[in-house]
């Protein structure tokens, strides 16, 4: 490039685009080869119908110059702003030369409020294969039979609310990344990645008969706060070397009818050896369909946190782990009858361990005793598993298993009861977990009212419940539910008006292929007639896009005012209403990122809190800040443990975690609080509140004669912190403490 001349409008060191176009059907790539590199971007296409094929990406980076979210991408798609009412798509197509469509970019395709097709297409040498947000309304995205070798990330899908579906199939992923010592995860290493912001959003995320390689990597496929989403024929590989680093094959996360069935996922554990490694990984999910899965050499094979009620464990064959099956301290699944699963070993401790040593009931097994010790592992607890008679599931029985749609409402078992009743009990965190429960149980019953009528405990419970948080919570959901859900007159004519848009778009592509074979006839008047029949289809989906809006309106003015009489609740409910208002902030502001960016510290409170005290909302948090960056850290593992949930205890004892010797009134706490001391006499004390970062908010000392001592909280923000009072001569005693107003 020649230097700049005076007056040069400003740049950065590379070219901005290798070609940027707006507002066209088009096709890049035909007999000829196209090369891109040594870009900023290569193709921009902003409100376009574009299919790339025979094009050839290489060393396409970031210049720092340059601010748009897309920098450093080979190919982008998205919807410029003004032009909402255009639609776009992105068809990618292989090169047949070499099968290295992208090769050492930063990112291979970003999509943004745009459907995306890639097909049979190389991504190597990536930090980021594809990123896909805002798919349109009831539009599919899929990404099929494609090679990916990343240094971060495979498949990015978040916040695709309005679309039908997002599809990954027959993908061979490999992640490379390069370091992830320590518990800290971070969402940015992993082979696919599905979330929502809430799962309520109608969109299915599907990863169907993907080969995924983990080379010391978080995650093969991690589905968050999302419906209906299914896993199924993946193959999962987990080579994890570092043996403190925790890896998962498959993970849930605050998900609901969510479907994980005929995967084989492997780690490279050997027997004796430490590590955290979990072949599935479920937390806070309900209605789990997880089936006929093959997980070897993973330091578990089945993990369970929080609250999973309506969970179907079923067909599961564990081979060669620590334990074969784990349920932390706060972990209830509901009962499984006769599930035929299979715990083959060998199991350097126990098969199962239920670490909730007073809720295990809640998560009974049955299983027949006449076959055997590969379907009657040994436990830690006396009575989880119980014998009786009836029929066992095997899987080859059921051979359209992994065709079947997610696991159905099951029948109320005495997980329900119990939650109903106010008995369900957990090892820690009774009061959240309670919370959590409730509101579970809530939804559900709100969701089928024939179930509420089959006991007359659930008609008292909804009483009980009609006018506190809970109900207020599953009103505001109701009405958030119903801002993301299409009628079914929508769907016909969306659909419709699409079917016919891809058609005259089809049409008009092929016009250079049937010019070439006629070059004495012209198609102009054809092709104009098909570009007017576009547009007016692009008005049908709009003027239908502009009556939903009036409706998502109202629906989303409602759930403001139902979520707004939540108060004086637990802290789940209190984190499920704040990430309620920016959710309907961020959905009034037509998905503005800036809204994340501007609630950035409450998200990060939440998002960094011990999901199983901190409930659903802690996905969410995640969820929305992962739109922003996915490097944050999440350390569930330091942060439950401070709390008392994780604990790097044997599995043939339960730890007892220790309350005595302070008393924090009171606890929610608005102005100020009263530390008591019992059984510390003499001496100095030191006290210290650390937030959910763990930094330092309050740090003094008194005299333990005294035996109380007063803080003023008031300049400290809602949330949940850590209490420490350090005394000569005794045990550090840590308490939660809870800020609410």
């Amino acid at each position: 490039m020649k230097p700049d001349y005076i007056g040069q409008v400003p740049h950065g060191a590379t070219p901005k685009v290798g070609i940027e176009m707006g507002m066209m059907i088009a096709t890049i790539g035909n007999s000829a080869l196209n090369y891109f590199g040594n870009l900023n971007t290569g193709i921009v296409a902003k409100s376009c119908h574009l299919t790339v094929k025979r094009s050839v990406f290489n060393n396409i980076a970031p210049d720092l110059y340059y601010n748009e979210p897309y920098t450093g991408t080979a190919i982008t798609s998205i919807v410029e702003t003004g032009s909402e009412m255009i639609a776009s798509s992105l068809t990618v197509l292989p090169e047949t030369v070499g099968y290295k469509t992208i090769d050492n970019c930063s990112r291979g395709i970003y999509t943004d409020r745009s459907v995306l097709n890639a097909n049979y297409i190389h991504l190597l040498n990536v930090a980021q294969g594809i990123f896909g947000k805002g798919t349109p309304s009831q539009q599919t995205s899929m990404v099929n039979n494609c090679t990916i070798t990343s240094s971060g990330t495979g498949i990015f899908w978040v916040n695709n609310a309005n679309a039908k579906a997002m599809i990954a199939t027959g993908n061979n992923i490999t992640i490379n990344y390069p370091s992830n010592t320590g518990m800290a995860k971070r969402i940015s290493g992993g082979g696919i990645y599905m979330a929502e912001t809430a799962f309520f959003k109608p969109v299915i995320y599907t990863a169907n008969n993907n080969t995924i390689t983990l080379n010391q990597a978080w995650y093969g496929i991690m589905s968050s706060a999302t419906l209906n989403s299914k896993i199924k024929e993946n193959t999962i590989q987990m080579n994890q070397t570092i043996g403190s680093t925790m890896v998962t094959g498959v993970e849930l996360n605050s998900t609901i009818n969510a479907s994980v069935s005929c995967n084989n996922i492997t780690g490279d554990y050997v027997m004796g050896t430490t590590g955290t490694s979990n072949g599935v990984y479920a937390t806070q999910s309900i209605r789990s369909n997880i089936s006929c899965n093959t997980i070897n050499d993973a330091y578990r094979g089945l993990f369970f946190g929080g609250v999973n009620p309506q969970t179907l464990l079923r067909g599961n064959e564990m081979n060669k782990h620590f334990n074969g099956l784990y349920l932390n301290n706060v972990a209830v699944i509901g009962q499984q009858p006769h599930r035929g699963n299979r715990w083959n070993g060998p199991f350097t401790s126990f098969g199962a361990v239920n670490m909730n040593f007073q809720g295990f009931q809640a998560s009974t097994f049955y299983v027949d005793s006449l076959l055997g010790s590969v379907y009657n592992p040994t436990v830690n607890i006396s009575g989880w598993f119980k014998s009786n008679s009836g029929t066992t599931f095997y899987c080859n029985q059921q051979v359209a298993l992994c065709n079947q749609s997610p696991a159905t409402m099951l029948s109320l078992d005495s997980l329900e009861a119990m939650i109903a009743n106010g008995t369900l009990e957990t090892t820690e965190y009774l009061e959240e977990t309670k919370a959590i429960s409730n509101e579970y149980l809530y939804r559900m019953l709100v969701e089928d009212s024939l179930l509420m009528q089959q006991d007359s405990v659930y008609v008292a419970f909804m009483s009980e419940n009609a006018g506190n948080a809970v109900a207020y919570l599953s009103n505001a959901e109701e009405y958030l539910r119903a801002a993301s859900t299409f009628d079914s007159v929508y769907i016909h004519i969306a659909d419709s008006a699409t079917t016919q848009m891809e058609y005259y778009t089809d049409s008009i592509n092929g016009i250079e292929d049937w010019q070439n074979l006629h070059p004495l006839q012209s198609a102009d008047s054809m092709q104009q007639i098909w570009l007017d029949k576009i547009a007016f289809l692009n008005q049908t989906i709009h003027n239908l896009e502009t009556q939903r809006q009036a409706l998502r309106e109202n629906n989303l003015a409602n759930a403001e005012l139902e979520n707004d009489y939540v108060v004086n609740a637990e802290i789940p409910e209190l984190n499920t209403a704040v990430i309620n208002d920016i959710e309907i902030e961020y959905q009034e502001s037509g998905d503005d990122a800036t809204v994340i960016a501007n609630n950035f510290t409450t998200l990060l409170n939440i998002a960094q809190q011990c999901p199983y005290s901190g409930g659903h909302a802690v996905m969410r948090a995640r969820v929305l800040l992962s739109m922003l960056t996915d490097s944050i850290a999440y350390d569930d593992d330091g942060n439950c443990l401070q709390s008392g949930i994780y604990r790097k205890s044997k599995d043939a004892a339960a730890e007892v975690k220790t309350t005595e010797g302070i008393q924090i009134i009171p606890n929610p706490a608005n102005d100020k609080i009263e530390i008591k001391l019992n059984g510390i006499n003499d001496g100095i004390c030191r006290v210290q509140i650390k937030n959910m970062l763990n930094e330092i908010v309050y740090d003094d000392v008194f005299d333990s004669k005294k035996q109380k001592h007063t803080i003023s909280v008031s300049n400290l923000s809602q949330g949940v912190y850590s209490l420490s009072v350090n005394a000569v001569g005794k045990k550090s005693i840590i308490n939660k403490l809870i800020i609410a107003r």
